[in-house]
């Protein structure tokens, strides 16, 4: 999957699109200036400046929105997010993305997802797991299921 990634970008024929899912961090919590600091702006910044796309022949340019022709990055993060709560709303999501997608690409390219502190925040204290000593949490096991959930669905929908 990445290296087809990286040959959409380097061909720089056509828009690459990537999704950021997960929590305050990927909203940009925090950060003097989230709309210009966040990682989803920072990486479409990035993309676009260095694997910007080869101009359209002038026939065309006419016809297509200037917006359309530069990569793009979609947000839908949501303060708190963790695993099981994108599980639970997996369809939301998928309408969501349905409208901001560029109506030149049916699916992103890449996704990324962020939950690592909400899902472990304040919940790591010592349990045993299969007889070993280990720092997982109780409920560590649902939250793994919650994430298996969210990524099989993912790969089933953008194959």
């Amino acid at each position: 999957r990445l290296e087809k990634l990286m040959e959409k970008l380097s061909s720089r024929e056509r828009p690459v699109v990537a999704v950021v899912a997960g929590g305050s961090i990927s909203l940009g919590h925090g950060l003097a200036n989230p709309d210009q600091h966040r990682y989803s702006n920072r990486l479409e910044n990035w993309m676009n400046e260095m694997y910007p796309l080869s101009p359209e022949p002038k026939a065309d340019q006419g016809n297509s929105n200037n917006n359309e022709q530069r990569h793009k990055v979609v947000n839908v993060a949501s303060h708190g997010a963790d695993s099981c709560s994108m599980a639970k709303r997996l369809n939301v999501m998928y309408s969501d993305l349905a409208s901001k997608l560029p109506s030149s690409s049916d699916e992103p390219d890449l996704i990324i997802l962020e939950f690592a502190v909400n899902d472990y925040e304040g919940q790591d204290h010592l349990v045993q797991v299969r007889y070993q000593a280990s720092v997982f949490f109780d409920g560590f096991m649902d939250i793994t299921l919650c994430s298996e959930v969210v990524i099989y669905s993912l790969l089933k929908r953008y194959k």
